[in-house]
Parts: C-alpha cells; structure tokens; sequence
C-alpha cells in the first residue's frame, strides 16, 4: 500500500463503503483508502429482521 492518498474514507462500514464505490464511479483513477477500527461489521439493516425473531443475529456479523 503506498503511504500516500487522494481520499482517505474513516468508517468502513455501509456510508464508507458506498462513498468509495460512488468516488471510484465517478473517477476510477482516484486512490482511495478506507480505515475501519473494527474487528467486527454490523448489517444494521437486518436489525430489525433479527428483532422480529426471523433473522439469526450471528448472521449480521461480518469480519473485517
């Protein structure tokens, strides 16, 4: 990985991970990082599936 960027995205999940893939769109010569702390992505979405007892909540974890 070089050690320097264009664009540089804190957060890789969903709002991270869609601004990278709209950037690329527009620009796919761009170089873009994304920095993600987490062990861990939630597929917050499926949160209210998971409340609703139809979706197992193991199956929204995601490692990174």
């Amino acid at each position: 990985m070089k050690s320097h960027q264009q664009i540089l995205i804190i957060g890789g999940g969903t709002a991270g991970i869609m601004t990278a893939a709209q950037l690329m769109k527009k620009n796919n010569a761009l170089s873009i990082s994304i920095i993600e702390p987490s062990e861990k992505h939630y597929y917050q979405p499926a949160f209210t599936l998971v409340g609703a007892g139809t979706y197992d909540f193991e199956k929204t974890i995601r490692f990174t």
